[in-house]
């Protein structure tokens, strides 16, 4: 029975392990420019579909290839840093009521 017992434990470890890699996977998967900017663009069609406002505000923080700018994440290539933010609201005084 103590042999049983080892060896769940070390397939749940396995399978936690598993998990881990493969959320990390799904997440550079679903976290790419292209599925960021088709997501970006579907949002634009419904706000012209349902007379909302939209403000583009990923456009100001692409750089020549459609990345984010690297002067503008804080690490990670997904998430914004202090200047990153800046732009945004930069963008919005300047944009949001055009």
């Amino acid at each position: 029975m103590d042999e049983i017992r080892r060896a769940a434990g070390q397939l749940e470890e396995e399978a936690a392990r598993r998990d881990s890699e493969v959320a990390v996977l799904r997440n550079d998967l679903f976290h790419n420019n292209e599925n960021i900017t088709r997501a970006n663009g579907w949002i634009q069609e419904v706000a012209a579909a349902t007379g909302t406002r939209y403000s583009d505000t990923c456009s100001v923080l692409k750089d020549g290839n459609g990345a984010l700018r690297a002067d503008y994440c804080n690490g990670d290539g997904i998430h914004l840093n202090a200047a990153g933010f800046t732009a945004v609201l930069n963008y919005l005084r300047t944009h949001a009521y055009q």
